[in-house]
């Protein structure tokens, strides 16, 4: 991990998951709980507006999708930080000390989940079919980007047992790098990334002696575009939009005219996705950023 004399040359086992492979029963021994996190710095989840940058029917999805044996919970800042005071309390001091809030979005899964288990998902996820054949037998699970541990690891989409061994090496290390310093503005993105963002969550894969066990989702599965890639989709319905939507490749996601051609733009993809076999897509849009969001919808 970082600062820490680790060697990573040796070789683990990674398991990829792959909706082929997975299409027989088995049990799911996650608990049936989405779990979404919206921080609008006010307090409470309840009764809390959105941002038009997520859309609806992307939360919805879940829930026609996998059914009422699921259920949903938004997690507003108030009850994040309910939930490091009362079980998390070691924690607590560097949860309320991270500079950047996001930071404290991204640190909440992982508590969430280590406490409440479930299946995570950033709220620009979208589901376009069932994902319990993905989840089959497993007790922790991660979505890729690309097939790697080296920076393809994700903490957008994430299932978990309650109560599993992983979370605890993952609080100590949040510990550990939350007494980074904050560094000028310009590199406050590769900061998160490292200090509780997805590079922090694959350099914790990637020093884990028990690697074997964890599932990684193959990216074809619930990652099917990389955006940095996204120019390179030639399917006709795309290309049709390009002349309303510009798609910004170096950051991801889109960018847009008007927001009508965004959330065309945001749709032809899910269906370009879910044709290809896809079980959920990442509309990626970034609202955490020092830009905002790279797709909004009026």
């Amino acid at each position: 991990m970082l600062g820490r004399n680790i060697n990573h040359q040796c070789l683990v086992v990674i398991t990829f998951i792959s909706s082929l492979s997975a299409a027989f029963e088995c049990e799911v021994l996650i608990p049936h709980t989405v779990h979404f996190v919206y921080h609008d710095w006010s307090g409470s989840a309840e009764g809390i507006a959105l941002p038009q940058s997520y859309l609806p029917e992307w939360r919805e999805s879940f829930s026609s999708i996998l059914g009422n044996s699921w259920n949903i919970r938004m997690w507003g800042a108030q009850e994040s930080r309910d939930l490091v005071a009362d079980h998390f309390p070691d924690f607590l001091e560097t949860y309320d000390g991270y500079p950047l809030p996001i930071q404290r979005v991204d640190a909440v899964r992982y508590l969430i989940l280590s406490h409440e288990g479930g299946l995570y998902a950033d709220l620009d996820y979208e589901l376009l079919a069932d994902i319990e054949p993905l989840l089959c037998g497993t007790s922790l699970a991660f979505s890729l980007r690309f097939d790697s541990l080296d920076g393809g690891v994700q903490n957008s989409l994430m299932a978990s047992v309650p109560g599993d061994p992983f979370w605890l090496d993952v609080v100590k290390e949040l510990i550990f790098r939350g007494r980074m310093p904050l560094p000028p503005k310009g590199a406050h993105g590769d900061y998160v990334m490292i200090t509780t963002g997805p590079t922090f969550v694959s350099d914790m894969l990637k020093s884990y002696e028990e690697i074997s066990r964890i599932v990684l989702l193959a990216s074809k599965d619930v990652f099917p575009f990389n955006w940095k890639s996204y120019s390179d989709i030639t399917d006709s319905a795309i290309t049709s939009i390009t002349s309303h939507v510009s798609l910004d490749v170096s950051g991801g996601g889109f960018e847009s005219q008007n927001p009508p051609s965004c959330l065309q733009a945001a749709r032809v993809a899910a269906s370009v996705a879910k044709s290809r076999g896809a079980v959920a897509i990442h509309h990626f849009i970034g609202a955490w950023t020092a830009e905002g969001p790279r797709c909004t919808f009026g």
